[in-house]
Formats: structure tokens, sequence, C-alpha cells
């Protein structure tokens, strides 16, 4: 977690496919929303992204959808965030 929040999550993304293995919990959550609505690479978000919809097992969106620099993006992420609250409360 705290390599997630220098930003050092390394070449091959393959911390995201570890934090998608994780039990679900509200600070996974909230963090990794976070991260989509940050100024990180694409790849990073997107990756992110993945690692969420796992932990909320949601297949709603793809994760284009939550990381993509385009008008859908931003009314996707406010979805999510209900989908995050609705499973993890409120933000920690």
């Amino acid at each position: 977690m705290q390599a997630i929040r220098g930003g050092a999550t390394g070449d091959y993304y393959v911390i995201w496919h570890e934090v998608a293995k994780r039990t679900p919990s509200a600070e996974w959550g909230w963090l990794l929303y976070g991260i989509l609505l940050s100024d990180r690479p694409y790849l990073d978000r997107y990756h992110c992204a993945t690692a969420l919809l796992a932990l909320l097992h949601c297949t709603e969106f793809e994760e284009v959808e939550l990381s993509a620099d385009w008008p859908e993006v931003p009314e996707n992420l406010a979805k999510l965030r209900a989908i995050v609250a609705s499973k993890f409360g409120p933000p920690v």
C-alpha cells in the first residue's frame, strides 16, 4: 500500500494484479478510487481500475471507461464512487 501511495508501481504493473487478489477493504477501495481521480499516467490508472473492479466484483464498467481521457469518464467515476461508498462506506 505504501508503494502504491508513493507511486512506486513498477514497470510491468504486476503490483495491481496482487492488489486485485486482496480481501476488499475500505482502505484499499478508497485508495484505488483516489488513484483513478489522480493525474497518474494512463496505464497506472487503467491497471488500478482493473484491481478496483476486481475487489468490487463490479462488471458495470470496462477499465478504459474509468481511466481514459474522454468526456464520459467523470460521469463513470461518479457512478463508481457510489458503488465504492455502498460497499465500503464513506472515505477513510
